[in-house]
């Protein structure tokens, strides 16, 4: 017996998840299943082998081969199951390939106003108008230089006379505030893809997702009873940095530095080549190093946390905090997650302003949420990912 033909008799719904990260490309088959936890039932990763810019010619050339490399594995994996399709298919977008914002609509009146939904939709009709406008205008990216699509409008909190609603129609209020999330992405990407896709796999459509929106729904329903928190995805070339406040998702950003820039400027350091320095953070997160050479990546690291704060700094758009006892949930490689947390839990005089308690995001962490199968390989990032893929097919 296959190892999918156990949950293909009570599942309903098997779908393919892809993960389009900025250094990488994953996968994972995800059972779906109404007001239950998701199965994953096998998951792939492949890195996006390339030297420069992601959004060169050469960068999208990458992309391309890493994600048909993964998805011709899922293929291969699918045949052990002798009745095995893929009912649906959700593809993931990281920065580069995707970019989003949190919009807070405030309005104040003297005398209550009934909140319709023929209000309320024309009032989110005009922001994501607004919202669209300025996340086209603010891009760096070259992918944005041609037409950019929708792939992303969630309404996150809304609050009448101050009170968090989950139903805000049909009441009176003086006072509306509500966020929404926008996300969008470059139309010849996600043609791209999705032509990628149809090489291996044919459903009827293929949704797209913004990877901030997919951790922040995860984190808030794991951890409920967090209202102020932040969350910090490292891949390879990039950190994405998101902060929660009252409940609501209301800042996100990158920071132009991941794990092969940490990886690559201590190879730069010592004079070796790049897998020897990440051997060499390995045995330094396992406390099994040599002594001269810890000492030597310690003092790498002083250096270092110097240059990311840096990054950090002209990465934000704005001040911003949160109380001290805010916790920072962080998907990370375990050789590299605690120089990253180091780099951001020892501020300087110009980050003090971010202080959290940290928890880290790894399979361990992640085990009561998802059930795995042993064909499944550990992957924090796909199992954030299908937990929110789950909860949009409950229809919550």
């Amino acid at each position: 017996m296959g190892f999918f033909s156990l949950f293909r008799k009570s599942s309903q719904s098997l779908t393919l998840l892809i993960d389009v990260g900025s250094a990488s490309v994953g996968a994972a088959l995800v059972s779906l299943n109404h007001g239950n936890i998701p199965a994953v039932h096998y998951t792939a990763r492949t890195p996006i082998n390339i030297s420069g810019n992601s959004d060169s010619a050469q960068g999208i050339q990458a992309l391309s081969l890493s994600l048909s490399s993964v998805l011709g594995r899922v293929q291969k994996a699918l045949k052990v199951a002798p009745a095995g399709s893929v009912d649906s298919i959700s593809v993931i977008l990281a920065a580069p390939w995707c970019i989003s914002r949190t919009k807070l609509i405030e309005i104040k009146e003297k005398e209550p106003v009934e909140v319709t939904k023929s209000f309320f939709d024309s009032l989110v009709r005009r922001e994501e108008e607004a919202v669209n406008s300025e996340l086209v205008e603010s891009a760096t990216s070259n992918l944005f230089k041609g037409e950019s699509t929708l792939i992303e409008k969630r309404i996150i909190q809304t609050k009448l006379n101050g009170y968090p609603t989950a139903d805000p129609y049909d009441k009176w209020s003086r006072m509306i505030e509500t966020s929404i999330f926008i996300g969008i992405a470059p139309k010849e990407f996600l043609r791209l893809i999705e032509k990628i896709i149809d090489n291996f796999f044919h459903v009827r459509h293929t949704d797209f997702h913004s990877f901030v929106l997919a951790s922040f729904s995860a984190v808030s329903d794991i951890f409920s009873s967090e209202l102020d928190y932040g969350i910090m995805d490292v891949t390879g070339e990039a950190t994405n940095l998101s902060f929660t406040r009252d409940g609501s998702l209301t800042e996100s950003f990158v920071i132009p530095y991941g794990k092969h820039s940490l990886v690559r400027h201590l190879a730069q350091n010592l004079n070796v080549p790049t897998q020897v320095a990440l051997s060499y953070l390995k045995l330094f997160a396992e406390n099994n190093i040599e002594s001269k050479l810890g000492k030597d990546i310690e003092s790498f690291l002083a250096d270092e946390k110097i240059e990311w704060q840096k990054a950090l700094e002209s990465s934000m758009k704005r001040q911003f905090s949160l109380p001290s006892s805010s916790k920072l949930f962080i998907t990370a490689d375990q050789e590299i997650a605690g120089a990253f947390w180091e780099f951001i839990s020892s501020p300087n005089r110009e980050t003090a302003k971010l202080s959290f308690t940290p928890v880290l995001l790894n399979s361990q962490a992640l085990a009561s949420f998802l059930s795995f199968s042993p064909k499944a390989a550990p992957d924090a990032v796909l199992s954030l990912e299908a937990l929110y893929v789950n909860k949009l097919f409950s229809g919550e």
